[in-house]
């Protein structure tokens, strides 16, 4: 898939969720030298610093042909307290293929049923993605309620939640495509509003497991 960094591009689902957002016009600018000019596509590709940093790893345990599960990892290192008031989460781009589906309410509580079942006689505790069933109320669609239905308080619709000075805070989510291993080597999109309005967004890989040897 492409590079490294919720169901729309990159574009459509920032827009979809938290909205645009617009610069201000300003006086035109100095022409640069061109000395200089040749640097700046450059400049442009960096991607802007967040306030939290956030990796992904997927939960292998729990990966089946058609569901993907994946934690989420939302660092803190700065000194002061922020909280996350919503996500949301999709694939950066997908040209072809059925959409990936993010599951919440009665489907997500089916899966972990489903999937309780099927480790009930490996070795070792669940994982917390199996620990506390979602409800069958229909899903909230994002993390703004306190107490949402269709999603566990570990999972990442399960509402807002908060990142102590220089701790870090996981959350879990799980995601479905009738096309198998759909996932594996897909950029995600992950943007979420801190408790100032602002919204970041970040790019997390769903890595293709190692071969075997």
């Amino acid at each position: 898939m492409a590079r490294l960094g919720t169901r729309l591009a990159l574009g459509l689902c920032a827009a979809a969720v938290f909205g645009c957002a617009h610069a201000a016009p300003s006086a035109a600018a100095p022409e640069a030298p061109e000395a200089t000019a040749a640097a700046t596509p450059a400049a442009e590709e960096k991607a802007p610093d967040t306030i939290l940093k956030v990796s992904g790893t997927p939960i292998e345990a729990l990966r089946s042909p058609y569901f993907a599960a994946f934690e989420l990892t939302f660092e803190n290192p700065s000194s002061a307290w922020h909280e996350v008031r919503r996500a949301a989460i999709s694939p950066e781009r997908q040209l072809y293929g059925p959409p990936l589906e993010l599951l919440e309410g009665p489907r997500l509580r089916a899966w972990q049923l489903a999937a309780r079942d099927a480790h009930q006689s490996k070795d070792g505790p669940p994982h917390i993605a199996l620990e506390t069933l979602a409800s069958n109320a229909p899903k909230s669609g994002d993390a703004t309620q306190d107490a949402p239905g269709g999603a566990p308080p570990e999972h990442l619709f399960g509402g807002a939640f908060m990142i102590a000075p220089g701790l870090s805070t996981r959350k879990w989510v799980v995601l479905y495509s009738p096309a198998k291993d759909a996932l594996l080597g897909q950029d995600l999109l992950l943007a979420y509003e801190l408790e100032d309005g602002k919204v970041e967004r970040v790019l997390v890989q769903y890595p293709k497991p190692a071969p075997a040897k």
